[in-house]
């Protein structure tokens, strides 16, 4: 069998905590730091891959975040740069506010690191070309986590679309 990939979240919040639940196949109570309910909006499935998938730890700036991982049994990463030096992980979930994304994505593909980053990838399409091109340059993977893209239907429409049908 194959060695499961080691993800790393950087961020806890309301986007962060839903992909650790999915990844880590857990309950889908709301953490009690959120003060708005992402969970009431949409249902958080467990990710098909889960099986293929191995949550390495979380960092957030948020002490009361902190506390929900080490409740939940989840490795706290002590920093970011632990992330960063931690050869187990072979990727990182960027889940900070958006103007971070750049250095974060940045410093984490400088690292080795393949890069799943939240929505809004960067703030301009010229820091997501230097993104592109470093990880290029690195031989790993990056990607902005909009998932719908992966939904059967709109692979249907990309199809027809394609083919000019419409």
């Amino acid at each position: 069998m194959k060695t499961p990939l080691r993800i790393a979240l950087l961020g806890c919040g309301g986007m962060g905590s839903g992909h650790a639940l999915a990844i880590s196949g857990e309950d889908q109570k709301k953490p009690e730091f959120l003060t708005y309910d992402v969970y009431s909006e949409c249902q958080i499935e467990i990710s098909p891959l889960a099986d293929k998938l191995e949550l390495a730890g979380i960092y957030d700036i948020d002490e009361a975040r902190m506390r929900w991982v080490a409740e939940k049994g989840w490795h706290c990463y002590g920093s970011y740069e632990e992330i960063l030096n931690d050869e187990t992980v072979d990727a990182v979930l960027i889940a900070t506010p958006n103007h971070l994304h750049k250095e974060q994505a940045i410093r984490a593909l400088r690292a080795g690191k393949h890069v799943l980053c939240e929505k809004s990838f960067t703030i301009d399409a010229k820091q997501a070309k230097e993104i592109f091109a470093l990880a290029q340059e690195k031989h790993v993977f990056v990607m902005e986590a909009f998932w719908t893209k992966f939904i059967p239907l709109y692979r249907q429409i990309e199809e027809v679309d394609r083919k000019s049908v419409v």
